[in-house]
């Protein structure tokens, strides 16, 4: 027979005498509550930036360890009363050996890695929140008002599918109409209408199934390619494009030509592959990025805005050494290791090549500034406050590859395979930051993504 006995195990449960054997397991090192003093910013034991002890001051740690003193002496105290004589009371509980310091416990540092992930969080956070920030200043110092426009226009160029999308969206259209009020009062506020273009491929029905409550625009899904025309001349207000224009339209052929020179035999991106190869992928993207400014000068009202976040290298680095390349290199490695375990076919990997370049600040610019229709405004550099070799960040890592290229992937080696992949990936990133080669990039390249503000002149 059995029977749940809701209630603290800090106090009495049961009649004197009543229990005559008593099990406890993996519990015993959970407190009733955290430590008062370690969450009051004013204390001298304030945990700032910290969810355990293990890395925190002795006073952090001793108030912790008073707090398992305390509930434990209680724990003992209710049960021997609770047990009869000559009761057993058994208990299985996580421990550090006699004569280390409560810092040296394994398992506290566990719980450290959830503290890691969530400062890798916040600074993302913080990344965001700059972006944010920085469309909503652009957008009221500089979008030019115009009184006779009735519906304003907005398009996301590779909006994929996700929260974030429609959030990119509602502060463009809260700017805009800061905007009207503060500064043109006497001008009514127009309709808003937004376009959320991707590939055909992208599942805009997900996209549009659950809209943001109280949303304050309408909203139009347009499938195709942004590296071509999408829209009539001069009839988007405002553009946004958030982390996409580094992907590349196509994989430059040649690399996957088993007769060409530029053949890039066992990887699947260009960090640690030849010049030619490498001149390939940066080809591509020049030739891509000017099809989309030139697309985007056309469809662009004067006076409109064009806002771009890329994830970029630092100006004046090889292309190899971008951070984001060498990521995706790591996925490749995965593939390297399944091919070795007969898991997958060596000329399906041989033949398969990622399809992205990050490029230079620089580069950007160079063809921004081909473009006699637009004009550079404002330029903001994001710098990675994150420890890139954390298991929050190599988590975080996988996440964001996978969301990008599951798609891509499944299409190429199945689902199956394509799991395996994921659950390998993780370990080629950690085994990359042990690498002399992580360690110099960690030193050069801290720049992480650009922000872009790009007007549209009166020329025509």
């Amino acid at each position: 027979m059995a029977a749940e006995v809701p209630g603290s195990y800090h106090g009495s449960l049961f009649p004197k005498s009543s229990s005559n054997l008593m099990y406890s397991s993996f519990s015993l090192h959970w407190l009733s509550q955290i430590p008062e003093e370690v969450m009051k910013e004013g204390s001298l034991m304030w945990n700032k930036g910290r969810v355990s002890y293990p890395r925190s001051s002795n006073q952090v740690i001793e108030a912790f360890r008073a707090g398992f003193f305390s509930d434990m002496e209680a724990f003992i105290r209710a049960r021997s009363t609770e047990l009869a004589p000559g009761g057993l009371l058994v208990m299985l509980i996580p421990n550090r050996p006699d004569g280390t310091h409560p810092s040296e416990s394994h398992n506290a540092h566990i719980i450290v890695c959830l503290s890691d992930t969530l400062e890798d969080m916040v600074k993302e956070k913080e990344g965001t929140d700059q972006a944010k920030g920085f469309i909503s200043e652009s957008i009221i110092e500089t979008l030019e008002l115009r009184k006779d426009l009735q519906v304003f226009t907005i398009a996301d160029y590779g909006c994929s599918v996700g929260p974030n999308i429609f959030s990119s969206a509602e502060t463009i259209i809260q700017a805009v109409q800061h905007k009207y009020k503060t500064q043109a009062p006497e001008l009514k506020i127009p309709e808003f209408l937004v376009f959320f273009n991707d590939h055909v491929i992208n599942d805009f029905n997900t996209l549009f199934r659950t809209p943001p409550p109280g949303r304050q625009y309408m909203a139009a899904g347009v499938p195709g390619s942004f590296q071509g025309s999408l829209f009539p001349k001069s009839s988007i207000n405002l553009m946004h494009s958030a982390l996409s224009l580094h992907w590349l339209s196509q994989v430059p052929q040649e690399v996957t030509e088993e007769c060409s020179k530029t053949w890039n035999k066992g990887r699947i991106s260009y960090p640690r592959s030849s010049n030619q190869v490498i001149e390939a992928f940066k080809a591509r993207f020049f030739s891509d990025m000017e099809a989309f400014i030139k697309a985007r000068s056309a469809e662009l009202a004067p006076g409109g805005l064009l806002v771009m976040l890329l994830p970029v290298r630092a100006d004046g680095s090889h292309p190899s050494e971008s951070y984001g390349a060498n990521i995706i290199e790591c996925l490749g490695d995965t593939l390297a290791d399944m091919v070795k375990e007969g898991l997958i076919s060596e000329d399906l990997v041989d033949a398969f090549n990622f399809p992205v370049f990050f490029p230079s600040v620089s580069e950007v610019k160079e063809v921004i500034r081909s473009n006699s229709y637009l004009n550079i405004e404002r330029v903001d550099e994001i710098h990675s406050g994150v420890d890139r070799s954390s298991p929050g960040y190599i988590q975080s890592c996988k996440m964001h590859v996978r969301a990008a290229s599951e798609g891509i992937l499944c299409k190429y080696f199945g689902q199956n395979l394509t799991d395996d992949i994921f659950d390998r990936y993780p370990e080629n990133i950690e085994q990359f930051f042990k690498t002399s080669r992580s360690t110099h990039l960690g030193k050069t390249d801290k720049l992480d993504k650009v922000l872009l503000l790009v007007l549209r002149n009166g020329a025509s």
